[in-house]
């Protein structure tokens, strides 16, 4: 079926993660548990780890087991120098530009987070849906109830809709619902069974699979 529905994921997927931005969000978390529970930052690490597969995201661990206030972790956590990392990408405006259907962002991160990327980027005004963190009540990516909420929003079957992501688990639910999905790595995974239709380097090569698939 055409393609009708683009869903994005945001950090290391819109940019590259080789600029260093993600990295220092997972720094400001660490430096977050490492407060909040007392422990050092090696151990902080492995705690987030740990979540971080359990439950999809940290935030959602600690919200299990440390009842943490998620405003303050949130505000804390991205509070970020954007404009030493993230550029206006000319480049990435005009591909989304030829990109035929609904785009939308589908995130982990909270929404004043996604703002800040996207007018950062310069893309904004490409997407007219921000499925974010609080719109998935917390139980985030990979679980299927947030997928299936922003396909309904989006008016599109799975089979309608394409995934772009960093990160192979989130890819596995997508794939369940029938959308096509693309993975952004430096190298194809370890695993021949993953989740992805297509694995590509950066987001530019993502978008183009998607306008080739659209003209057929």
């Amino acid at each position: 079926m055409t393609i009708r529905a683009s869903l994005f994921d945001l950090d290391s997927t819109l940019y590259p993660a080789s600029l260093g931005f993600q990295h220092l969000l997972d720094m400001r978390i660490m430096v977050y548990m490492s407060e909040l529970l007392g422990v050092p930052i090696d151990e902080a690490r492995t705690i987030r780890r740990g979540y971080f597969s359990t439950y999809g995201t940290t935030l959602r661990g600690l919200q299990i087991h440390h009842q943490v206030d998620t405003e303050e972790f949130l505000a804390y956590v991205h509070d970020l120098p954007f404009d030493e990392y993230l550029q206006p990408d000319a480049e990435l405006g005009v591909l989304l530009g030829q990109l035929q259907g609904e785009k939308a962002i589908f995130t982990n991160s909270p929404i004043e987070h996604t703002n800040k990327v996207l007018s950062h980027l310069g893309i904004a005004d490409h997407f007219n849906h921000i499925f974010d963190i609080r719109f998935q009540e917390f139980n985030p990516k990979p679980d299927i109830v947030g997928y299936q909420q922003a396909l309904a929003i989006l008016g599109v079957q799975g089979s309608e809709a394409v995934m772009i992501e960093d990160t192979l688990k989130n890819l596995a639910t997508a794939r369940h619902l029938g959308m096509m999905t693309i993975y952004i790595a430096d190298a194809p995974p370890d695993d021949n069974e993953h989740p992805a239709d297509s694995v590509v380097s950066d987001i530019y090569q993502a978008i183009q699979a998607v306008i080739e698939r659209q003209r057929v």
